[in-house]
């Protein structure tokens, strides 16, 4: 009868970097709940810069909320009668295009396909490239507001609006992809090889 012989193998290590992805991408992962749970908190947020940047375009008194998401601006400047409250609804926020935006991102990082500050630099990108969009979504109503006829609120609020933000979504994504992917593919492409005169 022959011997058999019994071996303990230990199951491989993940490497530090496959680590350093996984932490990250939970970070993320955890990013978008903390965000949809907060989601009043991020429109508070929308909300006081809107109001910053109403007060700098239009040059007239913008009052932000402290409770709620929602600044009020004067329609006629200097007229106290003239208050109107724009509030920042969840079909106003670009919250629910960054949550998706985090969700990619996390799948790229445990694939692999990207380096980690790359693909950091295309999620910042992408996510201030749908803030501002959405911001000028807000300026676009805010002057409708002003300057419009109040009847059209309505349809460059609902039509209009997102029309942009799905435009919007479309180019942070590309954005997204062209920064996180192509982009290494040409720095890879453009690499002198080991050895090569100059």
């Amino acid at each position: 009868m022959s011997a058999v012989e019994v071996r303990a193998v230990s199951a491989p290590l993940p490497s530090s970097s496959r680590v350093v992805r996984l932490v990250l991408a939970a970070g993320l992962v955890l990013l978008g709940a903390h965000l949809v749970l907060n989601a009043a908190a991020f429109r508070l947020f929308e909300a006081r810069l809107a109001g910053l940047v109403t007060g700098a375009v239009l040059d007239r008194e913008v009052r932000t909320m402290t409770a709620q998401p929602a600044f009020v601006f004067e329609r006629v400047a200097g007229d106290e009668s003239t208050w109107f409250a724009l509030h920042i609804t969840s079909q106003c926020s670009a919250l629910f295009f960054l949550v998706p935006l985090a969700l990619v991102a996390a799948f790229v990082l445990l694939s692999g396909r990207s380096t980690i500050p790359t693909l950091v630099v295309a999620v910042l990108a992408a996510g201030v490239l749908l803030e501002l969009v959405n911001l000028a979504r807000i300026e676009a109503l805010v002057l409708v507001v002003v300057h419009g006829d109040p009847s059209m609120f309505r349809w460059v609020h609902d039509t209009v609006g997102s029309a942009a933000m799905l435009g919007g979504f479309t180019i942070a994504l590309l954005v997204f992809f062209r920064l996180g992917f192509f982009g290494r593919r040409a720095r890879g492409r453009h690499a002198p090889e080991a050895g090569g005169t100059t």
